[in-house]
């Protein structure tokens, strides 16, 4: 699935870990290893992403009801 965002801070990681798994595979950009952002641990995403909600793209009703079937569960 393709979700329009936009890279909004800048930073570098100094020694990125090779066992980190990556949320997002960057298209523009460079991202932390210079194709990939977002690392992603257990259920914690870290990323400078910010996803907006245009163009028909109903990420954010998807996103929250999954939030809530992992609370129910």
């Amino acid at each position: 699935v393709d979700i329009q965002g936009h890279e909004f801070h800048h930073s570098a990681v100094v020694t990125p870990n090779p066992a980190w798994t990556y949320a997002y595979r960057v298209l523009r950009g460079s991202g932390i290893d210079g194709s990939h952002d977002g690392i992603v641990h257990k259920n914690l995403l870290a990323s400078y992403a910010h996803l907006r909600s245009v163009g028909g793209v109903r990420w954010t009703s998807r996103f929250l009801a999954h939030v809530r079937a992992c609370c129910r569960n």
